[in-house]
Formats: C-alpha cells, sequence, structure tokens
C-alpha cells in the first residue's frame, strides 16, 4: 500500500492542464506553492517574535497575514480552476505585496530584496502571459520607487534612504536594477517562447501520433471485423481457405489451410500433405471452362494461362472411410519471391449437392422410363383391349343371329365366348390398376421374415407347383426384412409364378430359394432349371407389356409389378441366364437400410 503522504503529494503535483505549453506553469505553481508558504510562514515568525536585534516590522501582523493569505487562496482558487494565467498573477501579487512590506524595513540596498526583486521578475516571466510581462514590470519597478521615496521623505529627515545613502545613488541602482531585470526577463520571455514552442510542436506531433494510432487501431478493428465477418461468411457456407505452393507436378506445399479440413477430410491441417491428398482422390472432373479436359491437361493449361480460374470437383476418400464430394477453386499466380507458382482456393464439401443432382438424375430417368411405359401403355391397352371388344362384338351378333335361329347349342357358345373376354377385360384392368396403386398406395413397414413369406407364397401356388411335380428348396438362413408384407409377397408370388410358367418340359423341374452375399448387398435368388432366358432379353423381361412367349398366359405385366414393388422398397432386380435350357435365377436386393441380420 502507498504511503498516504506520497499518495497526497502526487495528486497534487500532477498538473491537470492537457496543454503541456500550460501543464509546465501548473507544474511549477504546485511545486512553488508549499516551498513559499512554508518559508513565509518561518519569516513571520521570525519578523514577530520580538526578539531584542531583530527590527520591528513595519506593518502590523494583520496585514502581513492578508498580504499573504489572502493572494495565496486565489491561487489556490484558480489552479482548482484550472486558470493557470490568474493564478499565477495572484502568486504574483502575494511575492509582490510581501516584497513591499518588508521595503521599509530592510531599505533598498539590502541583497536579499534585490534577490527576492529579481525573482519576482523571472516567475512574472515564467507565470504571466507574454502580453502582460512588459506592463508587469513597469508597473513593479514605477511603484516600488515611488513608494520607497514616499517612505524616505515621510518617515525619514533629511530625505535620505534608510540605509543612509543619498537619493542619488538610489536612483542610480534603482536603473541598474531595472536594466538588469529587463535583461533576464527578455533572456527568460526567449526561452520560454522556444520551450513553449518546442511543447507545442511536441503536442502537435502527440495529437498526430495519437491520431494515427486510432486510425490504424480503427483499420485495424475493421479490417478484424471484416476477417471476422469472411471467416463466418465462410464457415457459415462451409468453405475452407487454403494458399498453396506448387513444388512440381501434382506436387504442392501448403502454406495454409483452414480448419474445416479436418471436418471434411479427417486429417488436420499440419497432416495434409500433396501425397497424402492425391491418395485420398478416388476420381477427379475438372468443370467451368475446363470441363473437357482431363485432370493433368486442365492442370497444364492454367499453369500456362494464369487467367483461367482452377475449378474441378474431386472424389475423395475421408479418413473414417466415407465417400465425399470437394469443389476445388482456385487462382494461380506467380510469387516473384520465391520464384514459384501458388495457389490461392477455398474447398467446399459438396457431398449433399452430388447427392441431390444424382437423385434429380435419377429422378429424370425415372421419368422417362414411365414416359416410355405411359406411352407404352396407352399403345398396349389400346390393342389388348381390342381384342375382347372385338371378340364381345362378334359374339353379340352371332349371339343375335342364334337366337333368331333358336340354336341353343350355339348360343350358350355365344355366351361362354363373351363371357371370356369380358373377364380377360376384367383381369387387364385390375392388373393395370394394381401396377398404378404401387408406390401410392402404402401398408405400413414391419419386420418380416423371408423364410415365411416364401412358405406363403408357395402355398398360395400349391396347385401349380404340384400338378408339374415341381421340387421346391428354400435355405433356412433368409434374413428378416422390413416393407410391405402385401407387396413383398406379390413379389415372391410373381417370381415363383413366373418360374413354375417358364419351366418347360424339364424331366426334373425343380425351384431353388436361397442368398448369397455381395460386397454391399444381402442378395436373394429364386433359381430354376427351366426354358432359360437369352442375354439380349435381360433387361426386356422387365418391361411392362413384354411378353418374350406370346402364347403363353398374361399380358406381361408380372415382371414389371415386381420390379417396380422391389423399387419402391428401394432394391433392385435382375436376371441372370446363360440362354434358352440353361434355366434362369432372378435376384432381388432390398436397401441395407430395411435389412436385419438373423
Amino acid at each position: 500500500m502507498t504511503n498516504p503522504f506520497v499518495r497526497a503529494w502526487k495528486w497534487w503535483y500532477t498538473p491537470r492542464s492537457t496543454d503541456p505549453t500550460i501543464a509546465y506553469r501548473e507544474r511549477a505553481l504546485r511545486s512553488l506553492l508549499p516551498i513559499v508558504i512554508l518559508l513565509r510562514v518561518l519569516g513571520m515568525t521570525q519578523n514577530y517574535s520580538g526578539a531584542p536585534d531583530q527590527p520591528e516590522p513595519y506593518a502590523p501582523l494583520w496585514v502581513s497575514l492578508s498580504f499573504i493569505i489572502i493572494p495565496l487562496l486565489f491561487t489556490f482558487y484558480f489552479l482548482a480552476r484550472q486558470k493557470v494565467n490568474w493564478a499565477g498573477a495572484s502568486f504574483l501579487l502575494h511575492w509582490y505585496l510581501i516584497d513591499m512590506l518588508s521595503l521599509p524595513a530592510e531599505g533598498y540596498w539590502y541583497a536579499g530584496y534585490q534577490i527576492s526583486i529579481i525573482i519576482q521578475a523571472l516567475l512574472g516571466t515564467l507565470f504571466l502571459p507574454s502580453r502582460a510581462i512588459l506592463p508587469f514590470m513597469i508597473f513593479q519597478l514605477s511603484t516600488i520607487g515611488l513608494w520607497g521615496n514616499w517612505l524616505d521623505i515621510n518617515h525619514y529627515n533629511p530625505p535620505l534612504l534608510s540605509s543612509g545613502q543619498p537619493v542619488a545613488v538610489f536612483w542610480k541602482m534603482f536603473i541598474t536594477l531595472a536594466v538588469q531585470e529587463s535583461a533576464i526577463v527578455l533572456i527568460v520571455r526567449y526561452l520560454r517562447i522556444q520551450m513553449e514552442k518546442s511543447l507545442h510542436l511536441q503536442q502537435v506531433n502527440i495529437k498526430q501520433l495519437q491520431t494515427e494510432i486510432t486510425e490504424r487501431k480503427q483499420a485495424q478493428l475493421a479490417l478484424q471485423q471484416l476477417d471476422d465477418m469472411y471467416r463466418r461468411a465462410i464457415d457459415s457456407a462451409g468453405l475452407v481457405p487454403y494458399v498453396l505452393s506448387h513444388s512440381g507436378e501434382h506436387t504442392f506445399i501448403l502454406t495454409f489451410v483452414g480448419e474445416g479440413i479436418l471436418s471434411m477430410t479427417g486429417y488436420s491441417a499440419a497432416e495434409i500433405t500433396s501425397d497424402l491428398w492425391n491418395s485420398l482422390i478416388l476420381e477427379a472432373f475438372p468443370r467451368g471452362r475446363l470441363s473437357n479436359l482431363t485432370l493433368q491437361e486442365a492442370d497444364r493449361l492454367t499453369n500456362e494461362d494464369l487467367s483461367i480460374l482452377w475449378e474441378c470437383d474431386f472424389h475423395i476418400r475421408t479418413r473414417d472411410g466415407q465417400v465425399r464430394w470437394i469443389a476445388d477453386t482456385s487462382v494461380k499466380g506467380f510469387d516473384e519471391q520465391s520464384e514459384q507458382l501458388i495457389s490461392i482456393g477455398i474447398f467446399q464439401d459438396i457431398t449433399e449437392r452430388k447427392h441431390a443432382e444424382e437423385i434429380r438424375e435419377k429422378l429424370i430417368r425415372e421419368l422417362e422410363q414411365r414416359n416410355a411405359e405411359l406411352e407404352r401403355f396407352a399403345y398396349t391397352l389400346s390393342h389388348e383391349l381390342k381384342s375382347p371388344l372385338i371378340t364381345i362384338k362378334g359374339f353379340v351378333g352371332l349371339l343375335r343371329k342364334d337366337l333368331f335361329d333358336k340354336n341353343i347349342p350355339r348360343l350358350e357358345t355365344d355366351i361362354e365366348r363373351i363371357s371370356d373376354g369380358a373377364d380377360k377385360m376384367q383381369r387387364l384392368i385390375n392388373e393395370l390398376l394394381e401396377l398404378l396403386s404401387i408406390g401410392r398406395v402404402v401398408n405400413p413397414s414391419e419386420k418380416i421374415s423371408l423364410r415365411t413369406l416364401f412358405d406363403e407364397a408357395i402355398d398360395l401356388l400349391h396347385e401349380q407347383i404340384t400338378k408339374q411335380g415341381i421340387a421346391v428348396h428354400i435355405a433356412d438362413d433368409l434374413p428378416l426384412v422390413y416393407g410391405d408384407r402385401k407387396r413383398l409377397l406379390e413379389v415372391l408370388q410373381g417370381l415363383i409364378e413366373n418360374c413354375v410358367n417358364y419351366m418347360g418340359s424339364q424331366s426334373q423341374p425343380q425351384i431353388e430359394i436361397g442368398k448369397r452375399q455381395s460386397e454391399t448387398d444381402t442378395i436373394i435368388y429364386v433359381k430354376d432349371n427351366g426354358i432359360g432366358i437369352e442375354p439380349r432379353f435381360h433387361e426386356k423381361i422387365f418391361g411392362l407389356f413384354e411378353k418374350l412367349n406370346a402364347d403363353s398366359e398374361g399380358i406381361g405385366i408380372g415382371l414389371a409389378l415386381v420390379k417396380r414393388i422391389i423399387e419402391v422398397h428401394n432394391g433392385k432386380i435382375w436376371v441372370e441366364s446363360e440362354g434358352l435350357g440353361k434355366g434362369s435365377t432372378f435376384c432381388f436386393t432390398i436397401s441395407d437400410s430395411r435389412t436385419v441380420e438373423n
């Protein structure tokens, strides 16, 4: 804890003025006041002590106290109000009155008095404004002379100075003192002016420096704010800025890369090297003006023409095995200091955008496929409906003729043919409505055992299977799946029924149902040893109204219906067959997100 007297002294001594040309005078006043007050107290104690060897004071004690205290009080008041010029004038008035008070007792020839007069002139030159210095000197010297002469004439007989010297000598001394004071005042005033000029120049320099510092801080603050806004904008957009130096073909040195590279690749900025980055790349696709070039050609072109923007999409595999799409956009330039080619750019994770594009492309392909199916649907529908309509119309005419002829056996045949045509039309309409409802009419998904579902499908087709003597083998390790039970039963029934219908004249017909594992999916298959399918028809058989055998039953909707249901369950279906007489294997998958291991 600082000493309270030291704190009080620092509080008193510290100037309140901010102008350095005034602060030095305030500091001088605050330094002199305690000293002068102490000296005045000691002097008065000595003068009014009543000692035998001490001359009697000219003025009473209350007059001396008034001359000392009142001007000093005004000095303190003006200092408190930060009016340094007025405070200096009050202090000089105090000094002047003390000198005048001591004049009769000590006389002009007293050395201490003359020194006090000179100090008073010096203090006037220091504390007073420049324009008040000369009037103060004239007032000081003239009043001292007039007051001294008046005292000599009225208090001494003959009129001699109190020192006993003649009046002529007094005037000589007075003129000498005036010349000395004038010389001193001129010198001190010149030094004061030079000092104040220096302080003013220093103040101007300080203000300029403060202004520059303030402007620099404001600029730095604005730059920091812009940098923060830039970083927030980059972070919110999922961008990672980078700066790299090219050291060779497909090699570089990263001088800076944003922290977002960690979440983007799984590797920190310190770990990223050209070798590591190249090892992450699965595919690279230049875009923009470079879209028709290979990666090497695009790199070579942008190195030769720095005005071309580098744009490329990288398909990478991250540290944890995820596959992501990273868009790389940069500008290339030549660094004269390092004499190397540099790139300044950004990485952006566009995986979601790529997925959206893939979904869009898939939807476009599906839409095109649906449009093609719709066209075939309209054409086939008109063609397929014509046959039963023609049949019904033709036999209605025969029915009228046979009714007129009263040919009862023919009437029954006509009615049977008309009924068959109506049944065929009804079956066609039902199958079309079933196909159209897939994806729109959805039953709640549930966990289903494929083994149980196959057993149900076999039971539904038991009569056809038994009639042809087909042996059915179902594996016991079929998985559980999540899905629409009714629709998936239609899939299994349709696949088994297709195998039954196209078994051919096989002497030992059989159907095998099981599973096999690929790298990513569990594949369910339904295999038969029937007539087989030529490879060129492997895709065609899943089309709408596609029939490889025109004499077979149905209108070619069965496998299209099966495919549509599988696709609604995020799966895929295909057929494997080496050709005619080699049997067929129908394979399908359901999305892993819906599969539960048994």
